[in-house]
């Protein structure tokens, strides 16, 4: 089509909820053959916020949820997921008072305090 975007697929978190703000503000990042998409809002309503990892097999073919981030410290984290960045398999989630570092290759998790 010349011209005009077609919808490929609709990417949705398996757990979204209306409150869980599912990709929005600066929180989608892709890299290859894998995307993170922020939720800063969790699925009870609170804003103890997600992360969650999509990959797909080759180029071309769908999205598949593979993973899904919390704020490991079970502490409320206020936002966690607004705010991602994503570098070859380190990922970055942000909140209002830490920064959480992933390693998406061997699920190793790191909590940063200021």
């Amino acid at each position: 089509l010349d011209g005009e975007y077609v919808l490929k697929q609709k990417i949705t978190a398996s757990d979204r909820t209306p409150h869980s703000y599912f990709g929005s503000r600066n929180a989608l990042r892709m890299m290859g053959n894998t995307m993170t998409i922020g939720s800063y809002g969790a699925p009870d309503g609170s804003l103890n916020g997600q992360v969650y990892v999509f990959t797909r097999p080759t180029s071309g073919e769908d999205w598949v949820e593979t993973a899904k981030a919390s704020p490991p410290d079970g502490r409320t984290a206020g936002s966690f997921g607004e705010q991602i960045t994503l570098s070859g398999s380190q990922l970055l989630a942000g909140s209002l008072t830490n920064v959480y570092a992933y390693d998406l290759k061997h699920c190793h998790i790191t909590s940063l305090s200021p």
